[in-house]
């Protein structure tokens, strides 16, 4: 039955523990002194079993005093003893001091049990001290004196301790286990069944039979646990925070209180041993912990049994997450950190497997900064990150690095790190890879690093399209050959990037250094097709296998059987969909995008466009994203879809967007956008600043970009032909020229700038080569245009053409080119006035009154562009471009930008980029 004290229930049965108790008063009744021992684990019910014995004590005739030793009372001389005392009047401790001699100490002991003895002629004294490890150390000589007197009194004492508590006085310990009337009683954790009858105790709790299992298992049988777990589950069942059927502690609730307990009753150092098993986990051992925790192998191995036998540590560990959790929220400031990093100090010492050291040290960076490194811990965590790397756990290799990089004091090597970070980083979050590069490039700018340490950055940079950067650190490459003592190569044209670009061949005028190894083959523009798709029928993704990857792709997407690259992005977008890359991901569904952009598939460009962006954390945190922006812009303007197009327009672009081969795209999609809008002069702007870039960056291809018959339809919609003419005709003068894009694109422009009678053959040939390309877009423009030709001219065929391009234009879903050619009226083939249309005088002149530096930053300001952002576009300083505009207006007579001429939009950009 429940024993009950107030509001106490007493869940446990220790009727057999209080008959031991009585026997013991009967004894004592009898004149027959006893001492009685009660030992257990934390929370096992001692002082429990002591308040219920002597409640019964009382009632029988005999006099209870009783005393609790505190942890926090430890060190009061006499305060337990104290404590005896209040229960009886009549008796005064005796004055003791420190300096008194032993003989003087013994003779007050003498005295003080003569009178307690003569107290209990009358009637048995039972003496109950709880708590022995805390009993202060003059009362405990007491006790000791009392027990060595206590065979002829009518005293019983009765004491309890806790299990396993390593400072308990030995001696004193000793000399009961002497004493032939010494009673001792061991509390045992409950079992199962016990366990199943305390849980019919409890008022209120429900589901009984099905929580039995949970109590036993999360309790350990600890009586303090199980009845705080069931406290718990009671008061949290009403408000659902708790599933029927289940126990589900919560950190800082009745079961973490009663944890707490605990593990202040098991004894000194053991919130520290607690915390190094959570450190240490499977290779928890006494040896172990002893180091960590810096006490001897024996209190080592004290502790764990205490805390084993309190039920908070069993085989794998402390029983349960919320112990865990207690025992961290208890634990000064940083002491997790330090004993991660001293672990793995230990278990690098012992030979243990290096994954499980560098888990230490992580696990010592997350609870606070990774201080005093041992010097191995850099090479230790990378060579572990390569082996996830090739287990494919690319986040926990990015970690490993990451804290690599910052344990590590070398300069270059921490260089080489952040390239390694970037490289692999592009697997799951292009973006962070970007940023890893830019920290290694900030890095190289504000050290002295080696050839070898620049070399690998170039290949990085040019790999990420950022052709800028490139650019500054080949020529720092060619002044660190020169200084030692080899000879430094032209620096020619950038490398083309390989991984990025919609080209990476060589242009005919390239001199690449020679340190950059080999170009790949298989991406020069007469490459033979047979030969890329055997390469890639025999290649499989890897971070070393994944450039030339992309470079035969986007080579064969240059070639007249692009429609094969298609197939081949969805082979190697399904080998990265079957890996933890989402940066691969989207890559490689971005170049589908790109090439279904190139062959006129206008809905298939924006699907995969989309899903390349869905596959990135940040649609718009990294210069990489505006690949396939730069794809969904185009294909929504083609498609008339102009609201989507203009609120990809509007958006807030990288300030480095302009200095990677990404920018490029995104210009010329932003320029296709700004022509279909009727924003000419925008348009020109942002293709003008594409061609300049190119010519800068020594890569102008019009397979990568054809800024020249892009400005030229631009031209002619302004009415400018001659202008568009000399354009087209510079690009057919270029090796591109071969490819049938190219030249059908250029000869389809260049009929538009011819007469009537001259365009026929040149829009056949153009036709004849569109169809070469695959690009179904521009060859419904090309047929269009012929079919107007052909009007013109009144051959009866026009009508059969112009229906095919319309079919075409339909079935590419080119809505703008569509409704063009319904209306008979597509610009490129609209009549135009041969002769140049006159240009404002007053403009001319202009031209002559400002520098050529003056003339370029009026005109951007014309176009509206803020003072920062021509700062970007032409490498200057934002002051600068206030001096120059300041010399602008003192020179034109004028005050603010709104009153620039707009002539200067047109010459000043147009002569810079031709």
């Amino acid at each position: 039955m429940a024993h009950v004290t107030g509001d106490f229930v007493r869940i446990i049965d220790q009727e057999s523990e209080l008959n031991v108790l009585e026997s013991a008063l009967a004894d004592c009744l009898s004149a027959q002194g006893r001492i009685v021992l009660v030992e257990g684990a934390a929370g096992c019910g001692k002082s429990e079993l002591i308040e219920a014995f002597a409640d019964r004590a009382v009632s029988r005739g005999a006099t209870v005093l009783f005393a609790a030793g505190s942890a926090a009372e430890r060190d009061v001389p006499l305060g337990v003893l104290r404590q005896l005392l209040d229960g009886l009047p009549t008796l005064e401790p005796p004055e003791l001091q420190e300096q008194d001699s032993e003989a003087l100490m013994i003779e007050a002991m003498r005295e003080l049990h003569t009178k307690m003895c003569g107290i209990a002629e009358s009637g048995p004294v039972v003496c109950c001290v709880d708590n022995l490890q805390h009993v202060d150390a003059a009362s405990r000589r007491f006790l000791q004196y009392m027990a060595r007197h206590s065979r002829s009194g009518r005293i019983l004492l009765v004491a309890s301790q806790t299990r396993h508590y390593s400072p308990l006085d030995a001696e004193f310990t000793t000399e009961l286990m002497r004493r032939p009337e010494l009673v001792r009683i061991q509390l045992q954790p409950l079992t199962a069944t016990q366990v199943a009858t305390a849980a019919a105790r409890f008022p209120g709790l429900l589901d009984r039979e099905r929580l039995t299992d949970d109590l036993y298992r999360i309790s350990g049988g600890n009586p303090l646990l199980l009845r705080a777990l069931a406290s718990e589950h009671t008061e949290l069942r009403p408000t659902a925070s708790a599933e029927r059927g289940a126990i589900r502690p919560q950190p800082g609730g009745a079961y973490a209180r009663a944890v707490v307990t605990c593990l202040q009753s098991c004894g000194q150092n053991v919130l520290k041993l607690a915390a190094a098993t959570i450190v240490l986990g499977p290779l928890t051992t006494p040896a172990l912990i002893a180091q960590l925790v810096g006490i001897t192998r024996t209190e080592a191995a004290q502790g764990m049994s205490a805390l084993k036998a309190s039920g908070l540590l069993h085989e794998q560990g402390l029983r349960h997450p919320v112990v865990t959790t207690t025992v961290v929220d208890h634990l000064a400031p940083g002491t997790l950190a330090a004993m991660h990093r001293d672990a793995a100090e230990l278990l690098y010492e012992s030979n243990v497997d290096p994954n499980v050291v560098a888990r230490h040290l992580l696990d010592s960076h997350a609870h606070g900064p990774l201080e005093d490194a041992p010097p191995w811990a850099s090479g230790l965590l990378r060579a572990v990150a390569e082996e996830a790397v090739k287990g494919e756990d690319v986040c926990r290799a990015i970690t490993l690095l990451e804290l690599a990089h910052d344990t590590c004091v070398d300069a270059q090597k921490r260089v080489t790190v952040k390239l390694r970070l970037s490289t692999i980083a592009w697997r799951v979050d292009p973006g962070l890879s970007e940023r890893y590069l830019s920290e290694a490039t900030e890095a190289v700018r504000a050290g002295t690093v080696s050839a070898a340490q620049i070399l690998p950055l170039l290949h990085r940079l040019t790999a990420q399209g950022r052709i800028a950067d490139a650019l500054e650190m080949q020529d720092r490459l060619s002044a660190a050959l020169s200084d030692s003592g080899r000879a430094p190569t032209d620096r020619g044209t950038a490398p083309e990037p390989a991984a990025v670009s919609p080209l990476t061949s060589q242009s005919d005028n390239s001199v690449q250094l020679a340190e950059l190894g080999e170009t790949h083959s298989y991406a020069a523009l007469d490459a033979n097709t047979t030969d890329i798709e055997r390469f890639l029928a025999t290649t499989t993704l890897s971070t070393a296998t994944i450039q030339p990857i992309v470079q035969a792709l986007i080579t064969l997407t240059c070639s007249e059987e692009a429609e094969r690259c298609v197939d081949w992005c969805q082979v190697f977008l399904e080998q990265a969909l079957g890996r933890a890359t989402p940066g691969w991901q989207s890559l490689f569904s971005s170049m589908k995008a790109l090439v279904l952009l190139r062959l006129g598939d206008l809905e298939g460009a924006e699907e995969h466009a989309l899903e390349s962006l869905a596959r990135l954390p940040d649609q718009r945190g990294s210069n990489f994203a505006f690949s396939p922006i730069s794809t969904l812009l185009r294909a929504r303007t083609e498609m008339g879809n102009y609201v989507d197009a203009a609120a990809l327009v509007e958006q807030s672009v990288p300030d480095s967007l302009h200095l990677s081969i990404h920018g490029l795209a995104y210009f010329r999609a932003r320029a296709r956008y700004y022509l279909a809008t009727r924003q000419f002069q925008a348009a020109l702007s942002d293709l003008y600043e594409a061609g300049r870039l190119m010519k800068q960056w020594g890569m102008d291809r019009p397979t990568l970009l054809p800024w020249r018959t892009e400005a030229a339809e631009v031209l002619l919609e302004m009415g400018h032909p001659q202008r568009a003419e000399r354009l087209v005709l510079r690009q057919l003068s270029m090796v591109d020229a071969r490819n049938p894009w190219v030249r059908g694109t250029s000869l389809r422009l260049r009929a538009a700038t011819s007469e009537p009678k001259k365009r026929l053959p040149l829009l056949q040939q153009a036709i004849m080569e569109l169809r070469k390309s695959g690009d179904r877009v521009q060859l419904a423009r090309a047929m269009a245009d012929l079919s107007e030709t052909l009007v013109a001219l009144g051959d009866p065929l026009a009508s059969l053409i112009g229906q095919e391009a319309l079919a075409l234009a339909a079935e590419c879903k080119a809505a703008v080119l569509h409704e063009r050619i319904l209306r008979g009226s597509l610009s490129a083939s609209a009549p135009r006035a041969m002769a140049e249309s006159p240009l404002d005088v007053r403009g001319s002149d202009l031209g002559t009154t400002l520098s050529e530096s003056e003339q370029r930053v009026a005109a951007l300001a014309a176009l509206k562009y803020t003072n920062r952002e021509i700062s970007g576009l032409l490498h200057i300083t934002v002051s600068t471009v206030e001096q120059h505009l300041t010399r602008v207006y003192r020179k034109l007579n004028i005050s603010r930008r709104q009153d620039l001429p707009t002539i200067l939009e047109l010459n000043t950009l147009e002569a810079s980029a031709q």
